[in-house]
């Protein structure tokens, strides 16, 4: 749950930056990129067309120690890897420089980024094209006498332009990290509190209605956290109001309980699973000669002594068989009860289990009855 919010508000801010950063660097880094190969181009047309005019009268006049002047000079331009010049049918006037091979005629010439300038018999009259770009026509029907073919070096050029795209790669990928970054921050700003508020409403559905948030929210996450906050309040409220209900309606059974059972005559103790009183009514007391409040935690078996009704043998207990076994266990007949002074009684009793809401024993009531008055009374019925 977590993961999945962080990422997806990464996500939605992380996207939509990246794609605007690379389309912005790509455009512009292809700008660039172009803009140098544009250079380059327009350098070589430049130098092209400045160079046919200056030609002229040495093509004109078949001074080749000019032109070739003029091609060296040309040839130191930065750039510049060739220059030639030829005449009108396309012969090497002259070239630059000299300590390359020499083309035989115009036509032999076909190496890329060549620029080339017609020679007119007008220095006023330039035609200017590249070799494969369109041709320009001149505006004057001017005789050709010559050409001027200047062709680049792009070696410097192409080292610029794997600048550029290395610079728009690294920049691209440092964008990219702090767009990352940013992402991130921001993710964890808006997926905290979200967590935050999400915790919280699990820990009040499993039932800590006392629990708060205490964000401090702002704006829209504000209203959440104080309606979650009042939610969770009126919960507690409700369940403290049903709590004292049940504790009302269960207190007051407990009094008509005892009520009753003070008013009983037989005798009732009630004991916890190892057999240690619990409570015990007045009969109870009356009988066992037991201090009202001296009696709580002692275990039964002290307090409570059976023997056969003749007094012989060791005392009987009920009480184990109904707290080991979960038995109800009653006398057939009667014991002797021996109380704390050393009085007897005859009593008959019966011992019922208790059990929680697991079915575990959790304690035992035990019932006893004084017959002791009742055995005399019929013993002195049968004499008469």
């Amino acid at each position: 749950m977590k993961g999945g919010i962080r990422i997806k508000l990464q996500l939605l801010s992380l996207l939509p930056a990246s794609l605007t950063l690379l389309v912005l660097l790509v455009h512009f880094g292809w700008q660039q990129y172009s803009s140098l190969g544009d250079a380059l181009r327009e350098r070589g047309n430049a130098i092209a067309r400045q160079l046919a005019p200056a030609c002229e009268y040495g093509v004109f006049s078949g001074n080749r120690k000019i032109l070739q002047g003029l091609a060296e000079a040309a040839g130191r331009e930065k750039d510049v890897a060739r220059v030639f010049v030829f005449d009108r049918n396309g012969d090497v006037l002259a070239y630059a420089p000299i300590s390359q091979s020499m083309p035989d005629r115009l036509s032999d010439i076909s190496a890329p980024h060549v620029y080339k300038a017609s020679i007119h018999g007008s220095a006023l009259d330039v035609d200017s094209d590249d070799i494969y770009g369109m041709a320009t026509h001149s505006r004057s029907e001017r005789k050709l006498i010559g050409t001027v073919l200047v062709r680049m070096d792009t070696s410097r050029t192409d080292g610029e332009q794997r600048y550029v795209l290395l610079q728009t790669l690294v920049i691209s990928i440092i964008g990219l990290i702090a767009i990352g970054l940013l992402a991130q921050r921001m993710a964890g700003d808006l997926s905290v509190p979200i967590m935050r508020l999400t915790e919280s409403v699990a820990r009040i559905e499993s039932g800590e209605l006392g629990h708060r948030i205490q964000g401090d929210f702002d704006g829209e996450l504000g209203v959440l956290e104080r309606a979650i906050n009042q939610m969770a309040k009126s919960m507690q409220r409700s369940r403290e109001k049903e709590r004292e209900s049940a504790d009302d309606a269960l207190h007051l059974e407990r009094i008509r309980a005892q009520a009753a059972l003070d008013a009983i005559s037989d005798g009732v103790i009630t004991t916890d699973s190892h057999g240690r009183v619990v409570y015990m009514n007045p009969a109870a007391r009356a009988v066992l000669d037991c201090d009202p409040d001296g009696y709580e935690g002692v275990s039964l078996y002290d307090l409570f002594h059976l023997k056969a009704p003749n007094g012989q043998g060791g005392d009987v207990y009920p009480l184990e068989a109904c707290l080991q076994r979960g038995m109800k266990v009653e006398s057939n007949g009667s014991h002797l009860l021996v109380n704390q002074n050393g009085d007897k009684r005859l009593v008959r009793d019966t011992a019922s289990p208790l059990f929680d809401r697991n079915g575990n024993v959790s304690g035992a009531v035990v019932v006893f009855q004084d017959i002791s008055e009742l055995k005399k009374l019929a013993e002195a019925a049968l004499i008469s």
